[in-house]
């Protein structure tokens, strides 16, 4: 029989005692006591605990079971605190709270490299000297026309992104790229705002360096004296300065944009223009000599010089500078109609003529001469 180390009851010897057997025999069928007897001295009587001692290991037992739990959370919560600890040591955006007044209460360690200052030191310092005045005001504008549907409804939860300058504890700017939510507390209210930053500094020197540069390439077009365009394949007008504006006689870019600039052109040269566009998205530099229709119905020689604009985004573009040439072409035509009309007159005359350029030798003659000395014209 093996041997339990448990307490089974508790035992009493009772020396020749006279006892009554019906009060025994209740008690026994009760369960309440367990008689042994040994002969002719005693009876052993044991009463059992086994009631008692299972309700109190059903306690023990619960109790062990809670403080398992309870090591177990907290484990759980020591490693999801080194994990988040790892997390923020080593993050780049930033993390951070704020009350509903605006009043930072939170700032990841993030915040440090790249601002230089210390989280606490960010939370002790009130909104107008983490902004610059600028981006201050962005921000209170952007709250202030949040605000009031944040408070009046529960489900209401925006989720809005600016891009904001922070100064920095050297005393120099850092720009970011927040986004900002709304937490709420278990009865739906507006509890705290969450911020996510990432510094965009770099993009944004980028953004402005390009803004300069297209500043100063369009101070430089909208003074230039020659008409400066951008037309797309279809020959549709995309862009004008001034100076070409005002040549084709509109009163604004608007007026002309996404017209196709045939409009503008003598029908004889339609086909020749088209040609020339199609040139020179093809990579080759093209000049042509066409006559334009102003929207006035003033009409000017125009020679145009065009070249592809390629972009590593969306269809190539022709840039074509075109100068007004009607004087030149005036002179040109009455030149040649008055060498016409002098040889007229020399062969009516039958008089000839010759220029003989002397720093050169070279000899240029007329045709009445040629036809004078019997000469073959070359």
């Amino acid at each position: 029989m093996a041997i339990s180390n448990q307490v089974l009851g508790t035992m009493a010897v009772v020396d020749r005692l006279a006892i009554r057997p019906a009060a025994i025999e209740a008690l026994v069928d009760a369960g309440m006591l367990a008689i042994l007897l040994v002969p002719a001295f005693f009876l052993l009587v044991v009463r059992p605990l086994t009631g008692q001692v299972s309700e109190r290991e059903r306690s023990e037992l619960a109790l062990q079971a809670s403080e398992q739990r309870l090591l177990s959370s907290l484990q759980a919560t020591r490693a999801s605190e080194a994990r988040y600890r790892l997390l923020a040591d080593h993050m780049t955006d930033t993390i951070w709270l704020l009350d509903m007044n605006l009043n930072i209460t939170y700032a990841s360690p993030s915040a440090q490299k790249m601002r230089g200052y210390t989280p606490d030191e960010i939370i002790a310092m009130p909104l107008e000297q983490h902004l610059t005045a600028g981006s201050l005001q962005r921000a209170r504008e952007a709250f202030a026309s949040e605000l009031p549907r944040i408070m009046a409804d529960p489900n209401y939860g925006p989720r809005r992104t600016l891009e904001l300058e922070h100064w920095c504890k050297d005393g120099t700017t850092v720009w970011s790229e927040s986004t900002f939510s709304v937490i709420r507390d278990e009865n739906g209210n507006p509890a705290s705002i969450l911020g996510e930053s990432r510094e965009i500094t770099d993009r944004k020197r980028a953004e402005e360096a390009m803004r300069d540069s297209e500043r100063r390439l369009r101070t430089i077009i909208d003074a230039e004296p020659e008409c400066v365009k951008l037309i797309d394949a279809d020959c549709r007008l995309l862009d004008m300065n001034p100076s070409g504006l005002a040549m084709i006689e509109a009163e604004s870019a608007e007026q002309v944009k996404g017209r196709c600039v045939l409009d503008l052109i003598a029908p004889e040269y339609h086909a020749s223009y088209r040609a020339g566009v199609a040139a020179a998205l093809g990579g080759n530099s093209v000049t042509q000599t066409f006559e334009m229709v102003g929207l006035q119905g003033t009409r000017r020689w125009m020679e145009q010089s065009a070249v592809r604009l390629a972009y590593s985004k969306g269809p190539d573009q022709v840039l074509a500078i075109t100068r007004d040439v009607t004087d030149r072409k005036r002179s040109e035509d009455a030149l040649q109609q008055s060498a016409t009309m002098l040889e007229a007159a020399q062969r009516i005359g039958g008089l000839g003529s010759y220029v003989l350029d002397v720093a050169s030798g070279t000899w240029t003659s007329s045709g009445v001469l040629h036809d004078i000395f019997g000469i073959g014209r070359t």
